[in-house]
């Protein structure tokens, strides 16, 4: 079969609704050696494909162009006469570009740096635990990096995080991140986003997640809780695009965009933070859209010290502040937003202050 007659093939069985995503990629992974060379055939494949549903963008990345490499096994007892690695560091020095690293049931307490690209994935992200006390548990340092099913935990008053992204590509997914020390997971600036998905993330003492110096991410169907600062912070022009994520019980706002960030807000359940359910201030300037914000100690969306923000249907409702908060030189555009039941106003402005209201339904 030549490439053209599989790509038919595809494109009936997406027409006729037949099309299994899963399916779908563990064909991509068979095929890919001989087929998808070249960059031109690569995004050819991205534009037939795009549209599948459940398919996302960055599973077929993943799938078309990473190397294929061997398969190592991680025991934390290894059992007589298995050909397996008792720790995670023993396996990244036998692996290759392109190896996936099996991680059974068991605690492993390493500080581990990822340099090559490699796939670490864990059989449950309840029972494969990976616990640091001192330095990072994963730092990532290589071009492509996946994690998943795995339970990484910071522990102890040390100055590190769960997962640092230093340079490379993440993908981080199905995981329990949970620290005691630093950010949960700290993104620095890489020439591609990282993808996080489907966590659940905690910062005891610090942030969930930290973007800094021009970082990006996709977030998606994550919850991020229970933070001591906000739960994600999102600094120094970095841009994210936060999706249908679950954010609450934090210290401090659920999330901070500030020092001339941006970011893409939708679909989230923002909910029960301290200060603002988002919170955006120099020159910050997010669009939040679709998302519900509510019953917050403060408002439920403050804008100041020239922070800007597009707002558009979201429901924002009781908080013990006003619905949203601009103050300082900030300015909003909301559009057709249901604003009510907060304890103030529903739109609260000051300081030389601007909003253009547009279709919403205002209730103090």
């Amino acid at each position: 079969m030549s490439y053209h007659q599989y790509l038919e093939i595809l494109r009936s069985l997406k027409d006729r609704h037949l099309l299994d995503s899963s399916l779908l990629l563990q064909e991509l992974s068979m095929v890919r050696k001989n087929w998808f060379q070249g960059y031109r055939a690569y995004w050819k494949i991205l534009e037939d494909l795009k549209n599948v549903p459940g398919l996302s963008r960055e599973d077929l990345l993943r799938q078309l162009c990473h190397n294929t490499g061997s398969t190592i096994v991680v025991s934390s007892e290894k059992q007589a006469g298995e050909d397996s690695c008792t720790s995670i560091q023993e396996a990244l020095d036998k692996a290759s570009h392109g190896s996936r690293i099996l991680i059974s049931p068991g605690i492993y307490r390493e500080q581990l740096v990822v340099n090559k690209e490699v796939e670490i994935i864990g059989q449950s992200s309840s029972d494969c635990i990976i616990e640091g006390t001192e330095e990072n548990c994963f730092s990532i340092c290589s071009s492509r990096v996946l994690l998943r099913g795995l339970s990484i935990k910071q522990k102890g008053v040390s100055q590190g995080h769960s997962v640092e992204l230093i340079q490379g590509k993440l993908f981080l997914e199905d995981c329990l991140v949970y620290s005691e020390a630093l950010a949960a997971v700290m993104l620095n600036r890489t020439n591609f986003p990282a993808v996080i998905r489907n966590c659940l993330i905690q910062g005891r003492n610090n942030s969930g997640i930290v973007l800094a110096e021009e970082s990006s991410a996709v977030i998606e169907n994550c919850e991020i809780y229970g933070s001591a600062l906000a739960a994600i912070q999102v600094l120094a022009k970095a841009n994210p695009t936060i999706r249908g994520c679950k954010i609450h019980g934090a210290k401090q706002s659920g999330i901070l965009i500030s020092e001339k960030a941006s970011a893409l807000i939708e679909h989230c359940d923002i909910f029960e933070n301290a200060f603002a359910g988002i919170s955006v201030n120099e020159g910050g300037h997010p669009i939040v859209r679709h998302c519900t914000i509510h019953d917050g100690r403060g408002s439920g969306i403050a804008i100041h010290k020239k922070g800007t923000a597009i707002i558009e249907e979201c429901n924002i409702v009781g908080n013990a502040r006003s619905g949203i908060s601009i103050s300082e030189g900030g300015y909003s555009t909301i559009r057709r937003c249901k604003i009510n039941r907060n304890q103030y106003d529903a739109i609260w402005a000051r300081g030389n202050a601007l909003a253009t209201v547009e279709d919403c339904e205002l209730v103090s």
